[in-house]
């Protein structure tokens, strides 16, 4: 059973219980809602808030919105699509980057993917010691100890194709293969993977499987980058 929320942010506070620790070391669903919280705690820190203020002032905006509504139901829906606006909003702060002068191939092929969070007193210290390589681009040596661990998830995967695309001399062919991974596509992290791939493909100038991977992507309305493919398909002769 997975821990509740108030259960993981308890953990991310204090370490105990164990049970909780040794669960999530092994759960993606779990690590899912951790990286969420590591997102939320970045954002309140950007604006001089803490998660517990930043959630009371969306909520508060939520309120104010709603005022003189005349149901419960409008009451509600307005609620949750304020909340979707503000998870797009999040969202797209992570998922686009923008800069000028580079071609968007390029700037997609080398804005490098946010780090995974650090599970604050993990038992997997590997992975805790990965996070922080990984934010400091040393990414040869934190793909060496994803290789170390003798287990295999879309989460390792992942970041183990990442690795070997920016790395100083990138391996795009390699990366291809862990990023195709079963576990990968099975995996919160299938678009994402996806879309590099066509990317991959594109450095190494093999337009026939790019095109197909981009064309996949256009007929997936709610992927992630379908603007982005959209625009890169357009680009190939």
């Amino acid at each position: 059973m997975h821990p509740s929320l108030t259960q993981i942010k308890d953990y991310r506070r204090s370490g105990e219980p164990q049970e909780i620790a040794e669960h999530l070391d092994s759960c993606e669903r779990c690590q899912s809602v951790l990286e969420g919280l590591e997102n939320l705690d970045s954002i309140a820190s950007g604006m001089d808030l803490n998660p517990e203020e930043l959630v009371s002032q969306s909520r508060k905006q939520v309120r104010t919105k709603i005022e003189g509504s005349k149901t419960r139901r409008f009451y509600t829906f307005i609620r949750y699509a304020a909340s979707i606006v503000i998870i797009a909003g999040i969202s797209w702060i992570f998922l686009n980057r923008t800069g000028e002068d580079v071609g968007l191939l390029e700037q997609e092929i080398t804005s490098v993917y946010k780090a995974p969070p650090v599970l604050r007193n993990s038992t997997i210290e590997i992975w805790s010691n990965f996070s922080t390589l990984y934010q400091n681009s040393n990414f040869e040596e934190a793909f060496q100890l994803l290789e170390s661990l003798d287990r295999k998830t879309g989460q390792l995967e992942f970041y183990k194709g990442l690795c070997k695309i920016y790395q100083p001399n990138p391996d795009y062919e390699l990366a291809i293969s862990f990023l195709s991974d079963s576990s990968v596509s099975r995996s919160r992290y299938a678009q994402q993977a996806t879309y590099v791939t066509a990317l991959c493909y594109l450095k190494m100038e093999d337009l026939e499987n790019a095109k197909r991977i981009l064309s996949q992507i256009q007929l997936t309305p709610t992927h992630y980058k379908i603007k982005e493919s959209a625009e890169l398909l357009e680009t190939l002769p």
